[in-house]
């Protein structure tokens, strides 16, 4: 029997380092123990993996944002499929919900939230230009921030069940 692999998609199309990944693919004379997928020619981790489909971890050390991706078994090899890995920007933070973008100057205002009623000295950051700033601002577990039209920030606090300007 011939052995064949063939990748049908990638999902999410956007992945970061260190996230789990969805591949499609169709195989025969192929048991789902004998698979490797490689991203990049790295090995990623497969979590999980029928005959039509596996969960792979992508790798840390990922550094291309168009990344391509192959399945292997023994010397057969998949045509590489590509998939969009994003690039960590700063970390240390606990972003309950989206972050919002400035629309004056295009930053992006982050949130350190923390766990329920606890106390951080700083909650709220601007990111700009390969920088994390501090914003000056008290807001005991910020959860979402927003701009409205005018360009006033908005956050809402999960401690006190509050939106505040």
């Amino acid at each position: 029997m011939t052995k064949k692999c063939e990748v049908h998609s990638v999902e999410p199309g956007f992945a970061i380092p260190g996230g789990e990944i969805l591949v499609k693919y169709e195989m025969s004379g192929i048991s789902p123990a004998e698979i490797e997928c490689v991203i990049d020619g790295l090995a990623a981790p497969i979590t999980a993996a029928s005959n039509t489909r596996l969960f792979a971890r992508v790798p840390e050390d990922v550094q291309n944002e168009d990344a391509e991706l192959t399945i292997v078994a023994g010397s057969e090899e998949s045509e590489p499929v590509s998939f969009k890995v994003g690039t960590k920007l700063c970390d240390n933070m606990h972003i309950v919900s989206n972050p919002a973008v400035d629309p004056d100057d295009g930053s992006i205002i982050l949130t350190r939230s923390g766990t329920r009623g606890q106390e951080i000295p700083n909650t709220l950051f601007r990111y700009r230009d390969g920088e994390v700033q501090e914003i000056a601002a008290s807001v005991m577990n910020p959860t979402a921030v927003a701009f409205d039209s005018t360009g006033r920030l908005f956050v809402s606090n999960r401690a006190d069940g509050e939106v505040v300007q």
